[in-house]
């Protein structure tokens, strides 16, 4: 009742949003290859349904490390 009077609208934090916010706290929310191939790990995550056992915080963080791990690996191949 309090927080409609308020008119306070409250919603859960996505994996879309801790995304955006995670590239924006790296200084790098303008690199979209690393951006769009990270939504694109968190979009297939919403298929299996054993990820929902993890927070969105931590599929968002991890999709993060893996895009970058495997953009800079295409960007310099080592021998």
């Amino acid at each position: 009742m309090i927080l409609n009077t308020l008119s306070f609208d409250i919603t859960f934090p996505t994996m879309n949003r801790f995304l955006e916010r995670y590239m924006k706290m790296l200084g790098d929310e303008d690199n979209s290859c690393v951006t769009n191939y990270a939504y694109f790990l968190i979009d297939l995550s919403l298929v299996d349904i054993r990820m929902a056992a993890y927070p969105s915080s931590c599929i968002a963080a991890s999709a993060i490390c893996y895009a970058y791990k495997t953009i800079q690996r295409s960007y310099y191949p080592t021998e």
